[in-house]
């Protein structure tokens, strides 16, 4: 719990220094803790994709570990997904579908989910700053950029694992509205770690 509430705390701090270095030249590299340029893969392109689309001609040189109705699942076993990626998830529903029978999923791809390792929050923080503007802190160990029709949805889990999640706007506000006029609420954060929990369990 300590080691949570010092992430907080840092990253609350370094909130002013990424406003301030989003306002830099984009080409201006990003560094990590130990100095070395990071450069993430985006995978922003998976977003809005059909499940065929995704797997012969976006992703047609990996193969995933999982495919199911809720979505297809690459991990870095035998895959390169590029620097510090764990994983990249394409969901077609937000809602664990073998929890919810009832759920429809997309035809195409509505949120894209990529698992980071060995970076610091701070750090995915700046780099997405500068790339996507204004960040939304929500209150719950997530962060969010707004860019067009797209959410980037930021989650922090600990100081080693982090993911980026790429959401299509209207569905998921549509989708958040209609949880609200059933009373319910949504918390980024524990969305993402459900998926999560969901997506190692098919593993």
């Amino acid at each position: 719990m300590k080691k949570a509430m010092k992430l907080v705390w840092a990253v609350l701090f370094a909130l002013p220094l990424i406003a301030f270095t989003s306002c830099g030249d984009d080409d201006e590299p990003i560094l990590d803790n130990e100095g070395d340029e990071i450069t993430l893969t985006d995978y922003s392109d998976l977003l809005n994709k059909d499940r065929d689309e995704i797997i012969t001609k976006k992703m047609k040189d990996f193969t995933p570990y999982y495919q199911d109705i809720d979505g297809i699942f690459y991990d870095n076993d035998g895959n390169d997904l590029g620097d510090n990626i764990a994983e990249v998830d394409c969901f077609f529903t937000f809602e664990d579908i073998e929890a919810n029978p009832s759920v429809v999923p997309d035809k195409e791809s509505v949120e894209v989910m990529v698992e980071l390792y060995d970076l610091d929050a701070n750090t995915v923080l700046t780099y997405l700053s500068k790339k996507y503007g204004e960040v939304v802190a929500n209150g719950d160990g997530a962060f969010t950029f707004t860019k067009g029709n797209m959410y980037v949805w930021l989650d922090i889990d600990d100081e080693d694992y982090l993911s980026i999640s790429y959401v299509n706007k209207k569905k998921f506000d549509d989708y958040k509205n209609s949880l609200s006029t059933k009373g319910e609420t949504f918390s980024i954060h524990e969305h993402i770690q459900a998926l999560r929990k969901a997506a190692k369990a098919r593993k």
